[in-house]
């Protein structure tokens, strides 16, 4: 199940690829611990990323900046190889 917020899907992401921590994600991508931490709080703290961050984050954790953007797209455990299901 697809989380439903962009810091649920980051933090999904990350732990995917083998981060144990928002610190030591944010060290491998040379951002600041700060900043990462809050985008995976997005939701609490009301600090978001767009679309160029996405990009970046979508890089690194091996995903689509769509799916982490909006849900919808290649998540963590799919195969970027397969067709996109049909929007809702």
């Amino acid at each position: 199940m697809t989380p439903k917020t962009r810091g649920a899907r980051l933090r999904l992401a990350r732990q995917a690829r083998g981060f144990k921590s928002a610190s030591l994600a944010a060290q491998a991508m040379g951002i600041p611990v700060s900043t990462y931490v809050a985008h995976e709080r997005a939701e609490a703290s009301g600090r978001d990323f767009g679309p160029d961050v996405a990009r970046r984050y979508a890089r690194r954790f091996g995903v689509t900046p769509e799916w982490l953007l909006t849900g919808w797209g290649h998540g963590p455990s799919d195969d970027p190889n397969a067709p996109l299901p049909d929007r809702p």
